[in-house]
C-alpha cells in the first residue's frame, strides 16, 4: 500500500477513494480499522472512521488506530482528512507527530 487515508465520515471518505480511484491507483475503502490485512493490490487505503460527531479524544484514538493498522499494510504515505476544521488541526499534528 502506497497511501493510506483517515476520514471522519464515509461519504467524505468516499468521495476521496473514487477520485485516486478516477487517477488510476486501486483503492480500497474500509468502514472502521479492518481487523485483517489489506489485499497485496491495494495501493490506496481509504479508511472510513465516524469520529466526526464524537469527544475529541476519542476521535484521535480511533485515527492512530487507524494510521497503525495503515503503516502495518506498508503504508508509505498518509493523509487523515475532517471536515471539521477544529478536528482536523489535531488529526493533522497527531499523525504527524506519529509519521
Amino acid at each position: 500500500m502506497k497511501l493510506g487515508c483517515i476520514g471522519d465520515d464515509f461519504t467524505g471518505s468516499s468521495d476521496l477513494a473514487n477520485t485516486l480511484a478516477k487517477g488510476g491507483m486501486r483503492v480500497t475503502q474500509y468502514s472502521g480499522v479492518p481487523k485483517g490485512p489489506a489485499d497485496a493490490s491495494v495501493e490506496a487505503g481509504v479508511v472510513a472512521l465516524k469520529s466526526r460527531s464524537i469527544d475529541p479524544q476519542d476521535a484521535i484514538a480511533m485515527s492512530l488506530s487507524a494510521l497503525h493498522w495503515l503503516k502495518d499494510q506498508g503504508c508509505r504515505a498518509a493523509h487523515n482528512f475532517s471536515s471539521s476544521i477544529a478536528r482536523r488541526s489535531i488529526a493533522l499534528r497527531t499523525v504527524t507527530s506519529v509519521l
